[in-house]
């Protein structure tokens, strides 16, 4: 055999070789083949440490101390007594955030939210009324359960927000509350399901996950989202709870999983905002310009701690102007 045919020969062997080890690099760097097996099969959620309640929030954490630990961190959660994360009560705060996960700092712990932060730099009191899946409207709902004199609302969206902001405006209140209640319930219980099953689970969902992949062009696109609607959605869910909004300033700022947070929010937002009636100062920030994917981790998807300080040092920045 000549030489070149030998150097052929070798050169086909060793890519077929290496085939199989290009083909897993792909799927772990250039998919969302790994955030899709984490969420789906690995993740752990704080359903143990969840209680429903009677009103229009549906749930909150119980009162005390919550471990979450998953691959990416170890944490600790606190919750005061009305089932929120903050290190005491409080009646008299300067800021009140609301928010969904994001917020409430899933994957962090109780020092390293973005509320905690701002409360230290600024010197003031932040009451974090965040909880993780709560559409606009139960976090309005909770607002308006503990707003008192505070001068400053951050409101974090999520473009998941969207699905639940429309059901609200398009169903009665206690048909939103059932609702929740009853996906909230299955979510628990397929959850737990899953776990039961220990690695068994990561296994089948490995084919799953594959089918579900996508490269992470289209993972990362922003096209699919009508930014529109779920702009108009969420100022009619603002202009529903005007009264607890008045006289205040409101910053509404986007943290979406994976930081897929959209470049015209901002403009496409504001927009919105200034075709209904509200009695407050609004500011929305463009959060695509200061939270890329580095803010986040990268199989979770949720704001990690320099993701947290990011947003501290914007809201706080923006408030020690406000408050002058």
């Amino acid at each position: 055999m000549s030489s070149i045919k030998k150097l052929s020969f070798y050169l086909i062997l060793y890519s077929l070789s290496a085939l199989p080890l290009l083909v897993i690099f792909y799927f772990l760097f250039f998919t969302n083949f790994p955030q899709t097996l984490y969420t789906d099969s690995i993740r752990n959620i704080y359903f143990d440490c969840v209680d429903f309640v009677s009103d229009k929030t549906v749930y909150r954490l119980k009162p005390g101390e919550c471990p979450l630990n998953n691959i990416e961190f170890d944490t600790f959660i606190s919750s005061d007594d009305n089932g929120y994360r903050n290190a005491k009560e409080s009646t008299a705060n300067d800021i009140i955030v609301i928010g969904d996960s994001h917020a409430h700092g899933f994957g962090v712990n109780d020092k390293e939210t973005f509320s905690s932060i701002l409360s230290r730099e600024l010197g003031v009191e932040v009451l974090n009324l965040g909880m993780g899946s709560y559409d606009t409207v139960r976090e309005l709902e909770a607002l308006k359960q503990f707003s008192s004199d505070e001068r400053f609302v951050v409101i974090q969206y999520c473009d998941n927000d969207y699905g639940g902001n429309k059901f609200f405006l398009k169903n009665s209140g206690v048909d939103y509350s059932n609702h929740i209640r009853r996906g909230w319930v299955s979510m628990a219980k397929q959850y737990f399901e899953r776990k039961s099953r220990g690695f068994l689970e990561i296994l089948k969902g490995v084919p799953k996950a594959i089918i579900l992949t996508s490269s992470n062009s289209n993972y990362y696109d922003m096209s699919a989202r009508n930014i529109d609607d779920e702009a108009s959605v969420f100022a009619s869910v603002l202009a529903n709870y005007s009264k607890v909004l008045e006289n205040k300033t409101i910053i509404i700022f986007e943290s979406s999983g994976w930081g897929k947070n959209h470049p015209k929010f901002s403009i496409v937002f504001s927009s919105a905002i200034s075709k209904v009636i509200l009695e407050a100062d609004v500011r929305v920030l463009n959060s695509y310009d200061f939270l890329d994917r580095s803010k986040y981790y990268f199989l979770d998807g949720h704001l990690n701690f320099e993701g947290h300080e990011k947003i501290a040092a914007v809201l706080g920045n923006m408030i020690r102007v406000e408050a002058r």
